[in-house]
């Protein structure tokens, strides 16, 4: 119990500091996964607390533009238990290095609930929510996982879909740059991620150099 309020409170001074460098706030959620049991409840909110509906813009993913805010509640408790919530950039048990956000609170009735604050959180990982009912007995090995998410930023107007290389064009080269950097060969940075990330899912994949060699081809004349 210890080791974990120490760690807590280690935690507590990162996110502060995450915070203050996102000042701008995000453009919304995407959530990737979720545990489908009807024991774990998931809503995305704004900075107010005000409930954000998913987009109707998008199919393929989970958005929710203008959130800042996961809320999570766990309707199986047991009241009076201690109940654990991590976020982490990496699957796994907890630690300094994969830790973004801690939370350790007590049961009421039947359920639990959480606030989270992946506002804080960097764009271009994937961060995962486990849940743990062991926090009184200082145990967090039996994680449940309730969702993973990303954080996405809205698009710079002026950033043309596909043009990863920035020369104002669409052109094999682009898909090489995302094939490059699926590889670890080169390294994407700002304007050229989300000029990659033509499937609009907040990563830059295989299918991303795909679908620009489509545009290219004339196969798709657009990203929409």
């Amino acid at each position: 119990m210890r080791r974990l309020t120490i760690l807590g409170l280690t935690l507590c001074a990162a996110l502060i500091l995450c915070g203050s460098a996102l000042a701008a706030g995000p453009a919304g959620i995407r959530v990737l996964t979720r545990d489908l049991s009807s024991s774990v409840t998931i809503a995305c909110q704004t900075a107010d607390g005000t409930a954000v509906s998913r987009s109707t813009e998008t199919t393929d993913t989970e958005d929710y533009p203008g959130a800042e805010k996961i809320q999570i509640t766990f309707t199986g408790a047991e009241s009076g238990a201690q109940y654990l919530v991590t976020v982490q950039d990496a699957t796994g048990t907890p630690t300094e290095s994969n830790l973004v956000y801690i939370d350790q609170k007590a049961a009421e009735g039947s359920s639990v609930t959480f606030t989270l604050f992946p506002s804080a959180a960097d764009p271009s990982k994937t961060y995962y929510v486990y849940l743990s009912s062991n926090a009184s007995a200082g145990d967090v090995r039996s994680q449940t996982l309730a969702a993973t998410f990303t954080y996405y930023q809205a698009a710079s107007s002026d950033v043309l879909l596909g043009d990863v290389t920035q020369d104002g064009n669409i052109r094999v080269d682009d898909a090489l740059a995302v094939l490059q950097s699926v590889v670890g060969k080169i390294t994407l940075e700002g304007d050229q991620i989300t000029a990659a990330d033509v499937t609009r899912d907040g990563n830059v994949r295989v299918d991303d150099a795909l679908g620009i060699l489509q545009f290219v081809v004339g196969k798709i004349t657009s990203f929409d």
